[in-house]
């Protein structure tokens, strides 16, 4: 979480917009990002298919690992 804050920090005190990383991916999925942030991740994945899958494939263990949890802990 501090380095998503660290980079929030820098692209507003910078006044530019780094690249989309593997964490911003992952915090899109985590439902951690800010509404502009947010836009700009997923404008990003619209145009990279690479990202895009790395997204799918991101969410799928997500939701493994949630399953897999609720089973495991409540069964």
């Amino acid at each position: 979480m501090l380095t998503l804050l660290f980079l929030r920090y820098m692209r507003t005190k910078m006044g530019q917009h780094l690249p989309v990383t593997d964490f911003d991916i992952q915090a899109l999925i985590d439902h951690e990002l800010s509404q502009e942030d947010e836009k700009r991740v997923k404008a990003f994945l619209k145009t990279n298919a690479c990202a895009q899958k790395r997204y799918n494939d991101l969410k799928e263990q997500k939701a493994l690992i949630q399953k897999w949890a609720n089973n495991s802990f409540f069964h």
